[in-house]
């Protein structure tokens, strides 16, 4: 994320997978959420999910659908971030016009 020149909301954090309360990203209003497309459930019903729970309704994110998709791939060290930053990076880029 910061790569791409963002702000990582939860930079703050010592541990890079770990678990928060969807409190603790209500506080700190994110613009844009980054969905890992990781596991069973898919991108899709993960984006269903943000926009339908309640709690995140006022979220800059989801008010503004600043929603992007990122493959795990592209979030782990890989051959790949390259390409994922950049993309990142024209998302952001775009978002902020």
């Amino acid at each position: 994320i910061t790569k791409a020149g963002g702000d990582h909301i939860m930079k703050d954090l010592e541990d890079s997978w770990t678990t928060v309360g969807w409190e603790t990203v209500v506080d700190r209003d994110p613009e844009v959420i980054v969905i890992n497309n990781y596991g069973d459930t898919g991108a899709d019903e993960k984006r269903r999910f943000l926009k339908s729970y309640k709690p995140l309704a006022g979220v800059s994110a989801i008010r503004n659908d600043r929603i992007v998709v990122l493959d795990y791939v592209d979030l782990v060290e890989s051959p790949r971030n390259p390409a994922a930053i950049s993309s990142l990076a024209e998302d952001l880029r775009k978002f902020a016009r």
